[in-house]
């Protein structure tokens, strides 16, 4: 496989498209179809043991972010929440350019405690509970209030003890655990209000809906941060961005060539 490195912030779609790399049919794999790899995007820091927090970078996203410019059109600047396997927040500036990002392991996380802890039979849920699930601000603020009081691992197992002492259903608990995780990554939203990330322009959700829902109060409740916000949860749609962002790094490419 070939390395392409990553670009460093600030980068729009000419830059992307620049340091794209094209391979021809059956060059790089055994494809009958031209393959092109995009670069990803590094955030511009100085990194040492005494400033880690401005590290951050993406490989993926950046075609999303693209997708999302240009299918939108969105004000700038502005904010993208990437809710999947991790929590992801993309600043994109007044130029329309990738200004950086701030990443945590939340969604991974999350699905490790489901399938390696004894906690995950507290919130199981079957498809008719689920289906009649509701966002209750009341358990979604207990579990950002626990996560700031216990910490977020004894939050978690609070998850668990709900169970036996305190009168709760397994979506009600499901929810306290989802929560406690988005009321941990209040500390990666504070964290890129330092960076300089302007969270005064519209804010973008791309995710499944509940998980967006759950953000959505928590960044105006929690965060007191009141900016347009837009939700992004169907599959297709989500897909359709990087689709969107991926083809017009390449078409931009061949321009430039």
């Amino acid at each position: 496989m070939h390395e392409v490195p990553h670009l460093v912030a600030p980068v729009g779609i000419d830059e992307l498209a620049q340091h794209t790399v094209p391979f021809a049919a059956n060059e790089l794999l055994a494809l009958d179809i031209p393959v092109m790899l995009i670069p990803g995007v590094r955030n511009q820091t100085t990194p040492s043991w005494e400033n880690l927090s401005g590290i951050d970078l993406m490989r993926g996203e950046e075609t999303q972010a693209v997708g999302l410019l240009l299918g939108y059109q969105p004000k700038l600047p502005c904010i993208l929440i990437e809710l999947g396997s991790t929590t992801k927040l993309i600043s994109i500036n007044q130029q329309g350019k990738i200004a950086g990002s701030i990443t945590s392991l939340s969604g991974q996380v999350y699905a490790a405690i489901l399938k390696q802890t004894f906690v995950a039979a507290s919130v199981a849920t079957t498809p008719e509970e689920e289906a009649q699930a509701k966002i209750e601000p009341q358990i979604i603020d207990a579990a950002c209030q626990s996560v700031q009081e216990s910490g977020l691992l004894r939050t978690i197992l609070m998850s668990r003890f709900l169970q036996f002492a305190f009168p709760t259903t397994a979506p009600q608990r499901k929810l306290f655990l989802e929560s406690a995780m988005a009321g941990d990554d209040i500390n990666v939203f504070i964290n890129a209000q330092h960076q300089g990330f302007n969270f005064h322009g519209e804010i973008f959700l791309i995710g499944h809906a509940r998980r967006c829902e759950i953000y959505q109060h928590i960044i105006r409740q929690q965060l007191k941060i009141d900016s347009p916000q837009r939700i992004i949860s169907d599959e297709q749609q989500i897909d359709l961005l990087a689709i969107t962002g991926a083809s017009a790094i390449a078409n931009t490419l061949r321009t430039l060539r």
